[in-house]
């Protein structure tokens, strides 16, 4: 078969792939019109029909409808408070109030009134991508809205700073909040050559909880997850599903048993002033542009237990760690020092996220250590410096220490276990290394266009052996250092949906983003799920109650591919429910499957359920 031929099926495979996900994408975006045509829940906020009396009224309103609102606060201090935030930040903003029907106030935090929808969706989108938040775009009869006079918002601003410099001489009180969320998760394996009560693998309660103690410019903070599976209470509930062989203590504070868990990600003391801020204690680093991989977040390692399906909020590992970051005019600039190396966290063996080589007479179990020794040759420095121009945001970086990424060395195959299939041990292996990066991302009207990469010195690799010849294969594995570059790129479009689809409400976003990475030495093992590229649609529906989102993933090595919808409904009153499904599949064209990763995990289709309670 030629290389030519061989390349057309691979295209023709993949244009299949990605007319089918845009097949499902139109059909949920019918069906979420229909369904909100028939249950339709108004969105937009009272309108008043008030003639403008002039009283306190911005005249500058008269023709101007549409508006980007922040937020609405029943305290006139809380808006304030806001406004000020976003000062600091660059962004203006206005202070507006409006009285209901019973003579209430609310107080409206506004970044903006426009003539026209689309203009303020645009700046709705601006303001939603670079706060990482919702802005939403609001119809206001302008009579209903009335502005406090620029000399009564000066003498609000006196008389706060009096009171704070009155507080600062009295002694600051400190203050406490906590909050946080009750989950239960369940999985439910769709495989169907199987019975029925093994369908279960997992039942989890989880409890995040947030605590920030302390004052505005020293406070301490802390995120902690603790999890409980229901094979705590019952031997005969899914057994498949625990988070470690034996009990242990990790480098970060992390406590793991088979059954229970307690993870402390975040866990540091923070001391700021206006220019520049110190942290120290367990952080995450959320350095990069991308969405869905990123080259350039050197420093936390990740949490594979459940693949890529644990929460964007959990699949992260805290490290312990000292940084600043230091505020100019017209650049931010970041340090971190690690001194400590935490290794990634891999499923056990027998655990339901576990390899599965399918045919191949082999098992597979991935060693839970690898950790480099506490040495000062073995600590993580890194630096970023961002700016802004032109509309652009722009961030270079440097990194050396540990590699974030643990290279699955083979260290030892045994004969036959009782099953009779040979069991090949794996030994994750860290090495140091040293790296740069760059990243940007640009709005244009719609779309937000983001790219990131990071080039590595000496990243360490496995080379490859010829897995057919067992006579002449070696163990350990051996391991070399090469030169590698790793890519992510894509954009964000914020579909303007409502122009296609008459009546539609909410926001839509549709995230595209390849993924690809090289080792320069042809001889050694590419990067696990190293090259791919990402589909996402989200939608919203009934003022954001329903949430919908329809995810596709092509790992183009393994010829695999994920296929994840989801719905949450959101009943606004602290109650979440969700429900979503993973399609996985793969190609197995070899008796040696290890290299077909996304094939290896076939049988292990979920459909996920979860209600969350926020507090």
């Amino acid at each position: 078969m030629s290389i030519n031929h061989l390349i057309r099926k691979k295209v023709i495979k993949l244009v299949r792939i990605i007319s089918k996900t845009l097949l499902y994408l139109l059909i949920l975006s019918i069906f979420g019109f229909f369904l909100q045509e028939f249950f339709w829940i108004e969105t937009v906020d009272n309108v008043y029909a008030v003639e403008p009396d002039g009283t306190g009224t911005d005249s500058s309103l008269k023709e101007k409808i549409f508006s980007v609102q922040v937020a609405s606060f029943p305290d006139e201090d809380k808006a304030f408070d806001l406004i000020e935030k976003l000062k600091i930040k660059g962004i203006a903003s206005e202070l507006y109030y409006q009285e209901n029907e019973m003579g209430d106030e609310s107080y409206l935090v506004l970044v903006g009134f426009y003539d026209s929808l689309d203009d303020a969706k645009e700046a709705a989108i601006r303001f939603q991508h670079a706060e990482k938040t919702v802005a939403r775009i609001v119809l206001y009869d302008p009579g209903s809205l009335k502005k406090k006079p620029e000399a009564d918002m000066a003498v609000i601003s006196e008389e706060r700073e009096e009171d704070k410099d009155e507080d600062e001489i009295e002694a600051e009180s400190p203050e406490f909040s906590i909050n946080g969320f009750i989950e239960f998760e369940n999985f439910i394996n769709t495989y169907t050559e199987q019975y029925l009560k093994d369908a279960n693998v997992k039942n989890e309660i989880r409890n995040k909880l947030q605590v920030r103690y302390g004052f505005s410019d020293i406070y301490f903070f802390s995120t902690m997850n603790f999890y409980l599976v229901s094979s705590a209470f019952s031997d005969e509930l899914a057994q498949d599903y625990f988070y470690s062989d034996e009990s242990d203590i990790s480098r970060n504070g992390r406590m793991t048993s088979e059954n229970v868990e307690i993870c402390l990600n975040e866990l540091y003391l923070n001391y700021g002033k206006e220019n520049y801020r110190l942290r120290v204690g367990n952080q995450i680093f959320r350095w990069g542009t991308a969405d869905l991989t990123n080259p350039t977040s050197y420093f936390n390692p990740m949490d594979m237990r459940e693949l890529i399906f644990k929460g964007e909020d959990e699949i992260t590992i805290g490290i312990p760690s000292v940084s600043g970051m230091l505020f100019l005019e017209e650049y931010t600039f970041e340090v971190v020092f690690s001194p400590v190396h935490v290794a990634s966290v891999f499923p056990s063996k027998d655990s339901y996220w576990d390899v599965d080589f399918g045919k191949t007479p082999m098992d597979f179990v991935i060693k839970q250590s690898g950790e480099l020794e506490i040495d000062p040759e073995n600590a993580g420095i890194g630096a970023r410096l961002s700016t802004s121009r032109n509309g652009m945001d722009i961030s270079i970086s440097g990194y050396h220490g540990p590699d974030r990424e643990a290279v699955l060395v083979p260290e030892r195959i045994d004969a036959p276990v009782p099953n009779g299939a040979f069991l090949l041990t794996v030994q994750p292996e860290y090495s140091v290394a040293s790296a740069v990066g760059f990243d940007f991302s640009k709005n244009f009207g719609d779309v937000v266009i983001q790219c990131e990469t990071a080039y590595y010195f000496d990243k360490c690799g496995v080379v490859d052996q010829d897995l057919t010849d067992a006579e002449h294969m070696y163990f350990p594995f051996k391991t070399k250092k090469s030169q590698y570059l790793a890519l992510s790129a894509g954009f964000n479009y914020f579909v303007p949906l409502d122009k296609i689809i008459e009546g539609h409400d909410g926001y839509t976003v549709l995230t595209v983003e390849l993924a690809l990475s090289k080792y320069f030495d042809d001889d050694i093992v590419p990067s696990f799920l190293g090259n791919l590229i990402a589909l996402r649609l989200d939608d919203s529906y009934f003022d954001d109650r329903i949430k919908v989102s329809l995810s596709g993933l092509y790992e183009f090595a393994s010829k695999g591919f994920i296929f994840w919808p989801s719905v949450d409904y959101d009943f606004q009153n602290g109650i979440t429910l969700h429900l979503s499904y993973a399609d996985i599949s793969g190609s197995g064209t070899s008796s040696y499957e290890m290299d077909n990763v996304l094939y290896n995990f076939r049988k292990k289709d979920v459909i996920m359920l979860g209600v969350r309670y926020d507090y």
